[in-house]
C-alpha cells in the first residue's frame, strides 16, 4: 500500500522482524507456486549486510512458520553503492490457515544493525496470482433476496399496469 506512513525498522545485527496481514485469513488461502518480488530500502547504505526475506505463516504476530514444503527464502546483499534490495522468491505454494496472517520476516545476517525504510511507493512486495476474484462473490441467500425483490418489483409494476388498463377500459 504505497499510501502508508514512511518510516524506518532497525534490525540488529542476528535478528529479524516480522511483518503480517492486517487481517486473518477468514478461511484458508492457498497461494499457488509462483515469483513473490519485492523490494526494501535501506536509510543508510549497507556494508554488504547478507539479508535473508522468507514468506510465511504467523498466528498472532510474534511467530513465524514456513510451509511445510520446503523453504523458499532469498538471500540478498545490500550493496556498497546502492540502499535498495530487490529480492525475488519462487516458494512452493503457501497456505494461510483461516485466522492465521500471512508474514513477512526479514532476518540481518551481518554484523551490525541495519535500518529499512518502510511505507511508500519504492518498498513493496508481490505475490502470484492466487486466481482469486477481485471482487466478492455474492452468497445463495443474497442471490435469492435479490431475485424474490426482482421478481416482486416486477409484479407489481404488471398488476398496476393492469389495473389502470382494466379501468381506462371499463371507462371508455
Amino acid at each position: 500500500n504505497t499510501l502508508k506512513r514512511i518510516g524506518s525498522v532497525e534490525i540488529p545485527s542476528e535478528g529479524s522482524i516480522i511483518w503480517i496481514s492486517e487481517d486473518t485469513a477468514q478461511g484458508q488461502v492457498i497461494f499457488p507456486k509462483g515469483p513473490w518480488m519485492g523490494q526494501l530500502i535501506f536509510k543508510e547504505v549497507p556494508a554488504a549486510e547478507s539479508i535473508l526475506v522468507q514468506i510465511g505463516t504467523s498466528t498472532n504476530g510474534s511467530d513465524f512458520h514456513f510451509p511445510a514444503n520446503g523453504p523458499q527464502a532469498v538471500i540478498g546483499t545490500g550493496c556498497e553503492c546502492e540502499r535498495i534490495l530487490t529480492f525475488e522468491t519462487n516458494p512452493e505454494q503457501i497456505i494461510v490457515p483461516e485466522g492465521h496472517y500471512l508474514a513477512l520476516k526479514i532476518a540481518n545476517n551481518g554484523c551490525s544493525t541495519i535500518t529499512l525504510s518502510t511505507g511508500g511507493p519504492r518498498c513493496y512486495i508481490t505475490n502470484p496470482d492466487t486466481g482469486a476474484p477481485v471482487w466478492p462473490i455474492p452468497e445463495l441467500p443474497t442471490i435469492t433476496l435479490l431475485t424474490i425483490g426482482l421478481i416482486g418489483l416486477v409484479s407489481y409494476s404488471w398488476f398496476r399496469t393492469s389495473r389502470r388498463r382494466k379501468a381506462a377500459d371499463s371507462v371508455s
